[in-house]
């Protein structure tokens, strides 16, 4: 159930008219969920959101970068214009 509300939330996202001249989307995640968000050994966000998210990007044919923000800054980057979209868990 999550999930499906997760994806439907990322493509309502995806169809907005600024997301559609967007190259490269900016992904807010608290990387403290496995294994929906983590980090690697080289600290960089994975696990199934992030591939997720970087897969509809690639098949959208756009970028997704993919930042590890704690939760407490999350929707305050958002509010700021910092980050394009929140996905953690």
């Amino acid at each position: 159930m999550i999930r499906r509300i997760m994806l439907a939330l990322v493509a309502v996202s995806l169809l907005c008219s600024q997301a559609m001249a967007a190259e490269k989307f900016v992904v807010a995640t608290d990387c403290t969920w496995p294994p929906m968000e983590m980090l690697d050994a080289n600290k960089q966000p994975e696990g199934f959101s992030t591939d997720y998210l970087r897969a509809m990007g690639k098949a959208a044919g756009f970028e997704v970068e993919v930042r590890n923000i704690a939760w407490d800054g999350i929707f305050g980057g958002v509010a700021t214009g910092q980050y394009d979209i929140v996905a953690s868990s």
